[in-house]
């Protein structure tokens, strides 16, 4: 999770990574995806990993490339975070 969150973190701070929506929309949506990774790393601190691969998943929905639903998510750095989340969901042995 600690590589995923820095990743997302560098791709926002590059400018690589934005909110989806016009307006404050786009804002928000990137303080709610980013609120998704840090419950789920609290989550996995918690020992609650059931807990944390929905959190996940939920995630994964949102800066997967399709809709419905929409992504919260978008740029270049979309698709390097949506694996990433996938390789940290692999690990946790999530269904």
């Amino acid at each position: 999770m600690e590589d995923l969150i820095d990743q997302f973190d560098d791709c926002v701070a590059e400018g690589a990574l934005w909110g989806e929506g016009s307006g404050n929309a786009g804002t928000a949506h990137l303080q709610v995806f980013d609120g998704m990774l840090d419950a789920a790393d609290d989550l996995i601190g918690l020992g609650d990993i059931d807990g944390a691969c929905r959190q996940l998943d939920h995630a994964s929905v949102k800066s997967d490339g399709v809709t419905p639903p929409p992504d919260f998510i978008g740029r270049a750095c979309t698709g390097t975070i949506n694996t990433m989340i996938g390789v940290v969901m692999e690990t946790l042995e999530c269904d």
